[in-house]
C-alpha cells in the first residue's frame, strides 16, 4: 500500500486540492490519498489561522465521495509542537509499517524546501511527488545552491505532469470577505458550512 501525504491548512480546502490528490491516483502514483490539517503549521507565521475543528470539519465535507480520499489527525496529537513534516512522516512509518508513504508538496514549497526542518533527511528517507503552482515551478539551476546537481535533477523529476491551477485558498477567503461568489471553487457542502459558521467573514474572519 502506498499514500500520499498531502498536508496543508486547507483553510478553506477548494476544487485544486481535489484535482492534485484525483491526478496523484490517477497517474498511479499512490493508492490513497492521506489529507493532514496541519495543527501548528512552522510556515503559516504570517496570519492567523481558521480553528483546526472548523478545518478539520471543511476538509471531511470536501472529501465526501471520493473513496481513494482519506483525512488523518496526526498534527493535532502535538498541539504544542510545530507540524514539521519529517516528524509527521516518520510517525506515520512506525504506526502503520505496512505502508509506503510519499510526501505530496506544491512546487512552491519544492522551492523553498532547503529551508525546511530536516530538509536534506527528509528527502533521503522519503520520496516527493510535486505538483505545479503557477509562476512556482523552479528550475535546476535554481535549487543546485541547496542541493547537489544531481538530487535538484531528482527533485524536478517528481514534478506532477497536470494542468496548473490558480486557485488558492487565500484567494477564496478575499472573494468571501468581499461576498464574491465562490461556487466553482468548492463543495457546496464547504460553502455552507463556511456561512453557517461565520467563517473568514464577522467575528471569525481569518482573511489576509
Amino acid at each position: 500500500m502506498r499514500k500520499a501525504v498531502f498536508g496543508g491548512t486547507f483553510d478553506p480546502p477548494h476544487c485544486a486540492h481535489i484535482m492534485i490528490a484525483s491526478a496523484v491516483i490517477e497517474a498511479k502514483l499512490a493508492d490513497k490519498v492521506l489529507f493532514i490539517p496541519a495543527f501548528n503549521p512552522p510556515h503559516k507565521t504570517d496570519r492567523i489561522i481558521t480553528d483546526y475543528g472548523h478545518r478539520r470539519a471543511m476538509l471531511e465535507l470536501a472529501l465526501k465521495g471520493f473513496p481513494d480520499f482519506e483525512i488523518s489527525e496526526i498534527e493535532a496529537e502535538t498541539p504544542d509542537q510545530p507540524s514539521y513534516s519529517l516528524n509527521t512522516m516518520r510517525k506515520l512509518s512506525t504506526r502503520f509499517p505496512g505502508t509506503e508513504f510519499i510526501l505530496l508538496i506544491g512546487s512552491d514549497s519544492l522551492r523553498q524546501l532547503q529551508s525546511w526542518y530536516e530538509a536534506r533527511t527528509l528527502v533521503e528517507e522519503f520520496d516527493l511527488i510535486v505538483y505545479p503552482r503557477p509562476g512556482e515551478i523552479p528550475s535546476v539551476e535554481e535549487l543546485t545552491p541547496f542541493w547537489t546537481e544531481k538530487k535538484a535533477r531528482s527533485l524536478m523529476e517528481k514534478l506532477l505532469k497536470i494542468p496548473l491551477s490558480d486557485v488558492s485558498s487565500s484567494e477564496i477567503r478575499r472573494k468571501i470577505l468581499e461576498n464574491k461568489n465562490v461556487d466553482s471553487l468548492i463543495n457546496s457542502d464547504v460553502i455552507c458550512y463556511i456561512y453557517s459558521n461565520r467563517i473568514y467573514s464577522g467575528a471569525e474572519s481569518t482573511a489576509s
